[in-house]
């Protein structure tokens, strides 16, 4: 099977408006579109890889846009693929850090203390590790400058949307979505637990406020300018005309089907076959 000359790659950080910009990504490509997960233990366990893409171009052959927890810009998928275009989507880094907390117990059950996840390393500088795999904000700087297609922050998600349609020459009506109710409870609790430990969190995430500090302060302005004048215009017109039409829900249907019923079935069954957990967004989840 020959190499994709081209592939667009979603690296997925944790709570920051990821799942709503995957929704899109299955929207605009389609069929052309896979959630991804590493299928081998080989490697960095965290880490999709070129190897994970060969095996998915043989239950798709034709994807073009990948996403997933598992995306790196340090794994082997840029040496194979020249011309891959990576996008990702930085929060403000206590703000995310306190609702992935909140997500942990909440949803997973794990039933943590705030002061027992300040000490897990794992959750430190979480952003950073994401693009660079490590904690070390100036070469996650680099990766982003230098490898990256396009970059966002949450807190100006519809500037992104706009930002990137420019960028793939579409219609910034091809990336509509639905605005989603956030819960006035969870808002609560994490104002509370961010004015009780505000100090603390910001010691174990000096590089992931360094980074978000880079790409507000210098990515989004080059990428403004680049786009010109317009752009806040544009992400007026954008915002005021948010929805889904029925073939886009329609499209979303069918992409529930694909997945629920062909690709997830096949992958678990792949993982499992190789030692690995069938559910989950990484090699030991």
């Amino acid at each position: 099977m020959n190499k994709p000359s081209q592939l667009f790659a979603f690296v997925h950080i944790e709570k920051a408006a990821g799942t709503t910009f995957i929704h899109i990504l299955r929207r605009h490509f389609f069929c052309r579109y896979v959630d991804v997960r590493p299928l081998t233990s080989k490697g960095p366990d965290d880490v999709f890889s070129y190897e994970d893409l060969v095996t998915y171009r043989r239950i798709n052959p034709w994807i073009s846009c990948i996403a997933g927890h598992a995306v790196r810009p340090f794994s082997d998928l840029g040496q194979q693929i020249p011309r891959i275009r990576y996008v990702t989507l930085l929060r403000e880094p206590s703000e995310r850090y306190i609702s992935q907390f909140i997500y942990w117990n909440d949803r997973l059950g794990r039933r943590v203390s705030f002061e027992q996840f300040l000490a897990l390393v794992a959750e430190q500088n979480f952003q950073t590790k994401k693009i660079c795999g490590q904690p070390d904000w100036r070469k996650a700087v680099n990766l982003l400058s230098t490898r990256f297609f396009c970059v966002g922050i949450m807190e100006k998600f519809d500037l992104f949307l706009v930002t990137l349609a420019r960028k793939l020459g579409v219609s910034k009506s091809r990336l509509n979505y639905e605005k989603q109710n956030i819960g006035v409870q969870g808002r609560s609790r994490a104002t509370s637990l961010l004015d009780e430990y505000r100090e603390q969190i910001r010691s174990v995430n000096e590089h992931d406020y360094e980074l978000y500090r880079f790409v507000k302060s210098e990515i989004l302005p080059d990428q403004a300018r680049e786009y010109g004048e317009t752009l806040e215009e544009d992400v007026a017109d954008f915002v005021e005309h948010l929805g889904l039409s029925h073939s886009a829900r329609a499209k979303a249907r069918l992409d529930w089907i694909s997945r629920k019923y062909y690709v997830e079935p096949i992958t678990n069954q792949i993982r499992r076959n190789r030692g690995l957990p069938a559910k989950g967004s990484y090699a030991r989840s």
